[in-house]
């Protein structure tokens, strides 16, 4: 009996251990899902983007997911890399010639001016409140307002 409680402890010790989701390290506060709160351009011009459903922005280790929720219960998948120096994120996903479409511009309805490289800057961040900028291909500046999950 005395065996069988060892080894059951030596199997959840192993499994607590080898079940971490944080691949290569912490990447700090961006690890984990990033709801969008809002979309807005800055210039007063365009009103909130009004998404069809919810909007996440998702990071583990250097990969950086897109996802769409429609609310007909869609899900629209994209999945690129991420970097963060200074005040800039940047998110890259497959080339634009890829048979499939990039999530962001199609849920946004926002026109960048590339379709695989998102070189946002960072406004405000904290464990829990993110907002990003970027200009689009007419260079009207879009915050996004993102919470963390």
């Amino acid at each position: 009996m005395k065996k069988l409680q060892y080894l059951l402890l030596t199997i959840l010790a192993t499994l607590t251990f080898v079940s971490c989701t944080h691949n290569d390290g912490d990447i700090g506060i961006w690890f984990g899902t990033w709801q969008v709160e809002n979309i807005t351009c800055d210039d007063g011009t365009q009103p909130s983007i009004k998404l069809d459903g919810t909007l996440f922005f998702q990071f583990q280790s250097d990969i950086a997911t897109i996802r769409q929720v429609t609310t007909m219960h869609d899900e629209l998948v994209d999945y690129g890399s991420w970097t963060e120096s200074d005040d800039k994120l940047d998110i890259t996903f497959p080339d634009a010639n890829v048979a499939y479409f990039h999530v962001l511009p199609t849920a946004t309805d926002i026109h960048f001016a590339t379709d695989s490289h998102y070189p946002f800057t960072i406004v405000q961040k904290s464990n829990k409140l993110v907002t990003l900028s970027i200009d689009d291909a007419a260079n009207k500046q879009w915050t996004f307002t993102l919470r963390k999950q």
